[in-house]
């Protein structure tokens, strides 16, 4: 996203911020939640054994996934659609 965010200042620029905000919202947590995945399941996977379970990392990014989804990502982006017109 720095990069985009860079090309800004340039003029080949193919997107305006707001464009970016759009694009990209989410992304933090989207990240946020990867790695706290990771976190949890490297270690059942460094020490895995024939009766590992993995289950419940699995579910806690599942819900984390589901609540990502179902926010309204798109609030930002539909204000701006109706103080432009």
């Amino acid at each position: 996203m720095l990069t985009f965010r860079n090309l800004l200042k340039t003029d080949e620029a193919a997107l305006t911020a707001r464009d970016i905000d759009v694009i990209f919202c989410g992304i933090a947590e989207l990240h946020e939640a990867h790695d706290l995945f990771v976190s949890e399941i490297q270690p059942l996977v460094d020490n895995w054994s024939d009766d590992q379970q993995v289950a419940e990392p699995i579910k806690v990014l599942v819900r984390t996934l589901i609540d990502y989804m179902l926010r309204p990502v798109y609030s930002d982006a539909t204000q701006l659609n109706s103080t432009s017109s």
